[in-house]
């Protein structure tokens, strides 16, 4: 009877072992294919929030430009306003360029 009850401990501590081992694998590698569908979303996110981000910037300027052409609609345009526009408008084509290559 007691050598039953050993073995019976020995093949629990047994088994529980192996749950244990089984557990640990599944939670460290199981899991990998998870963790890279995960960090190839937040990837795209991160790509989607630069475009954003930049389109935000042009639409900013454009603005900028817009409301400078309309304060100097009917009046000659200083030349720092000039300067002004010409910087915006090449600010907003290197965006542009930046904007193409992130979709690429």
């Amino acid at each position: 009877m007691k050598k039953l009850l050993i073995n019976i401990s020995i093949l629990f501590g047994f088994i529980s072992f192996l749950w244990a081992f089984y557990s640990y694998v599944d939670n460290k590698y199981a899991h990998a294919a998870d963790m890279q569908s995960l960090q190839q979303s937040v990837q795209s996110l991160n790509k989607r929030l630069d475009q954003k981000i930049i389109q935000d910037m042009i639409d900013y300027k454009q603005k900028r430009i817009y409301e400078i052409e309309d304060r100097a609609k009917d009046k000659l345009m200083s030349n720092d306003a000039k300067q002004e526009l010409r910087d915006l408008q090449d600010e907003i084509d290197k965006l542009k360029t930046k904007l193409n290559e992130e979709v690429k």
